[in-house]
């Protein structure tokens, strides 16, 4: 074999042999008690607690407001973003933590995601770095990305209604970036580990590979309110515009319509390669895509609602939620159930936690009911 030969197949056998390690490393990160290889990414480190101007920790008012702007969830624990008042956390659903220290005002956290790294972060990287394309490795970048993505600890990150990108640390919020306060800040956060950290804003959407230090606009399209992160460079992003419906964009940011669907779009809910998903809309109901097909999910009122929030579980529980009220499909060939025990005109945000329905609502609060059915009551 050519000497030429024999050393780029050394090169990439290295490299992955790195980035197996770097795996390891993050999957034993994720289970707490155990031990992490020394060569392993850094651990969250939690940052020391700095008080409000004025106030002792212990002296924090505690939250008093109604209006939720964002719910979300992780495998241990809930997030609950209240407009004025910062983020509270919960690990069993029915106590709640304040998280505002280091949240300066405007206290408007639109959007809470978790950055979670995998071996999909590092095979994402080394292949964008030039492994695999031919040719003989960049060694000097594909080090680069490594170290890039072994940096990017899990962690919970929040984007702000003036642009700001705000990461959970310990209990203390830091800022990481400010995108583009203009036409809205940030509408919503999404992550997809083969791809990175997208921002939707009121100036297009934003990618970030380092977990939200830094940004490169994406898409430029001042519509857009929500994505679906896809690793494949033809169909990378899945947008929802509120006015232009939802397109197909290429990673060089091409972009074609989806036909068939409403033109306003706020969110999506779908498959990591964008392929298949639910799109709710304003006054048009749930919709769904696979492919090129569209359809509208019918079901009574649910037909002409607005939908503000929109997840799923595998293929099977489907949850909709938006000023008129909640829906919820536990099988794909089952019907829709609406949400009992409700105020009317007020559902903003959903999530799935612990085997409960949680749902935030403009004027009263957060609210939750059993996943398997029941009636929906105030959560202290």
């Amino acid at each position: 074999m050519p000497e030429r030969s024999v050393r780029s197949t050394t090169i990439r056998m290295l490299l992955l042999g790195l980035a197996f390690g770097l795996g390891i490393g993050f999957a034993i990160s994720y289970f707490p008690g155990t031990s992490k290889k020394k060569d392993g990414p850094p651990s969250v480190t939690p940052a020391p607690s700095t008080p409000e101007p004025g106030l002792l920790r212990e002296e924090l008012p505690e939250f008093d407001t109604n209006r939720v702007l964002a719910v979300f969830a992780t495998e241990e624990e809930l997030y609950v973003s209240y407009h004025g008042m910062g983020v509270a956390r919960t690990r069993d659903g029915a106590t709640f933590d304040p998280l505002r220290i280091g949240m300066v005002d405007p206290k408007e956290a639109r959007s809470i995601v978790q950055v979670k790294p995998t071996r999909e972060s590092i095979a994402a990287a080394l292949m964008d770095a030039g492994l695999g394309q031919g040719g003989e490795p960049d060694l000097a970048a594909m080090e680069d990305a490594i170290k890039g993505v072994a940096a990017m600890t899990p962690g919970i990150v929040a984007g702000m209604a003036d642009g700001r990108v705000l990461r959970l640390d310990g209990d203390q919020w830091k800022e990481l970036a400010r995108l583009p306060a203009e036409g809205g800040g940030v509408f919503r956060l999404r992550y997809e580990p083969a791809v990175g950290l997208a921002a939707c804003t009121g100036r297009g959407l934003y990618l970030s590979t380092d977990g939200g230090s830094t940004w490169t606009q994406a898409v430029a399209d001042p519509l857009v309110r929500d994505v679906i992160l896809s690793p494949g460079a033809s169909n990378r992003y899945v947008i929802a515009t509120y006015g232009n419906g939802l397109k197909r964009c290429s990673a060089a940011g091409s972009c074609t319509a989806v036909k068939g669907l409403p033109a306003l779009v706020r969110s999506l809910s779908g498959s990591a390669y964008g392929a298949q998903g639910f799109v709710g809309t304003d006054g048009d109901g749930v919709w769904s895509f696979d492919g090129g097909a569209v359809k509208q999910e019918v079901s009574g009122a649910l037909m002409n609602a607005d939908i503000l929030d929109i997840v799923h579980v595998g293929a099977r529980v489907l949850a909709a939620a938006g000023p008129d009220g909640f829906w919820i499909r536990h099988a794909p060939d089952s019907g829709w159930l609406p949400g009992r025990g409700l105020p009317p005109d007020s559902v903003t945000a959903v999530a799935l936690f612990g085997g409960r329905i949680f749902v935030g609502t403009n004027r009263y609060g957060l609210f939750s009911a059993p996943l398997k059915g029941g009636d929906f009551v105030s959560v202290p």
